[in-house]
């Protein structure tokens, strides 16, 4: 409720006011990410993502400067790629849309980036999946298409290695009727919700 948001703001200021005071800190950094991350999708659950806007944004500023000094830490980096999905959708809801799919492009560039012969692909389709989903606000049909296809080719890849959980399962059979309203040209305004 409200209540947890304001609370989660307190927290979220007394991170950034410690780091104030120890600059840098990797602690801290991802603290702020975290907590920003959090109160802004409890703001979104109760329909005001806008109350916690600001603390998304710092967050996705604390994730970035995070990955610079712990390149190497796993947790920064799934933090950084958690924040930054956030913020996209974010970006895409406010009408940012060339910001948002720029900023999606660079989370799928990272999980494609982290795959490797025991990934099922999941993660990426995952990402593909919201990349399209933004073009779709911002009306760019192409880019729907082909987020939504290579979307769907490394869910199947999960699907196949009995790898895909229940959650991306729900949204295969819209995101396939979508692939085909693609191929026969369809506009997007018949495209369906993605599940």
């Amino acid at each position: 409720d409200a209540v947890l948001v304001f609370h989660q703001r307190d927290a979220h200021e007394a991170f950034a006011a410690a780091e104030q005071k120890s600059p840098g800190n990797p602690f801290l950094l991802y603290m702020i990410g975290w907590s920003g991350a959090d109160a802004y999708a409890a703001g979104a659950e109760l329909d005001k993502p806008e109350e916690a806007a600001d603390l998304l944004e710092s967050a996705q500023r604390a994730a970035e400067r995070l990955v610079a000094i712990e390149d190497r830490d796993e947790s920064a980096r799934v933090l950084r790629i958690m924040v930054g999905e956030t913020y996209a959708q974010h970006l895409a809801n406010v009408g940012r849309f060339d910001e948002a799919i720029a900023e999606q492009q660079r989370i799928v560039a990272a999980k494609i980036a982290d795959m490797d012969e025991t990934s099922s692909g999941a993660d990426a389709g995952w990402g593909e999946l919201m990349l399209g989903s933004i073009a779709k606000k911002a009306g760019q049909r192409d880019l729907v298409c082909s987020a939504f296809k290579a979307s769907e080719a490394h869910f199947a890849n999960a699907e196949r290695l009995n790898r895909l959980v229940e959650f991306h399962k729900t949204f295969l059979p819209n995101l396939r009727t979508n692939l085909t309203k693609c191929t026969q040209g369809r506009p997007l305004s018949e495209f369906l919700p993605l599940r």
